[in-house]
């Protein structure tokens, strides 16, 4: 449970960063660049120190299946940024969730009890409740652009969730520095590929910030796998998601002064609720 309590601290300090990185005027792709060359750099660095590195084949496909994931779901997620804003796109990312609790189910065999169910059901009631108000922001003109890159998301970092799954599973826990490094190496290339399009110049803010992101992203990614050694990822995930939210919203509510809605307490309210179902044994 240690495990999975850090990487629900380091997922929201990754957050908070980011907002950090917005309200500086960053550029998203630069920031996500740096972030990934960083991330996927340290995993190298200290896979190699551990115990040097081993790119196996099955290690090799599961990181390269994460990778290519992430890659495509960072393409959507520019595009559905552009077309209707962050909180939409949050929104979309915490759903992604439940594309590894499905996996876990159909590819794995894990079958939650019925006290995990009602919180697996209320965790995706969590994210109706607080999605964004109708046409917040939204582009009128999105149309089908707009569904596909929304449905790319939830697939594209669903299915990195899933490797995630995969890597113990597989037995690749003792090369997770490996299948790290792929996972964020390879949407490395996509995100550098998009801020070179933008042709914006690099700022030091823009390389402090990163540099801080990937840092932090690596050990969320590196302590999620190690929870999900002892936990099952039908837990593991509503959990992650759920209390990530709940500590986000309470950290934005302190740090950045954001104003809680009643939606907003609402959906805190039916996390919570949840969150205990979930770890009721």
């Amino acid at each position: 449970m240690l495990w999975l309590i850090l990487a629900i601290l380091l997922s929201t300090a990754f957050g908070q960063v980011m907002k950090w990185a917005v309200a500086r005027g960053c550029s998203t792709p630069q920031v996500a660049a740096v972030n990934y060359l960083i991330a996927s750099g340290l995993a190298v660095l200290v896979g190699q120190i551990v115990h040097g590195l081993n790119y196996d084949r099955t290690v090799l496909l599961v990181g390269l299946l994460g990778g290519v994931s992430y890659a495509v779901a960072v393409v959507a997620i520019f595009n559905v940024i552009r077309l209707a804003g962050i909180a939409v796109t949050g929104t979309l990312m915490r759903i992604s969730t439940m594309v590894g609790v499905l996996g876990a189910i159909l590819f794995f065999h894990e079958m939650p009890d019925a006290a995990q169910w009602v919180g697996i059901v209320l965790t995706v009631a969590t994210f109706f409740v607080l999605r964004p108000a109708k046409g917040a922001h939204i582009h009128d003109k999105g149309g089908w652009a707009l569904a596909i890159n929304m449905a790319l998301v939830i697939l594209g970092n669903g299915t990195g969730f899933l490797a995630w799954k995969m890597v113990p599973e597989f037995g690749c826990d003792a090369q997770r520095f490996e299948f790290v490094s792929l996972l964020f190496g390879i949407p490395m290339l996509t995100c550098a590929a998009e801020a070179g399009l933008r042709r914006h110049g690099l700022t030091r803010a823009t390389l402090v910030i990163g540099a801080i992101l990937g840092t932090v992203n690596v050990c969320s990614v590196s302590c999620s796998l190690l929870a999900l050694l002892t936990i099952p990822a039908v837990v593991f995930f509503p959990i992650y998601s759920c209390g990530g939210l709940i500590l986000n919203a309470t950290v934005a509510a302190a740090l950045w002064r954001e104003r809680m809605s009643k939606r907003t307490i609402a959906g805190i309210a039916i996390a919570a609720v949840a969150l205990m179902l979930m770890n009721l044994r």
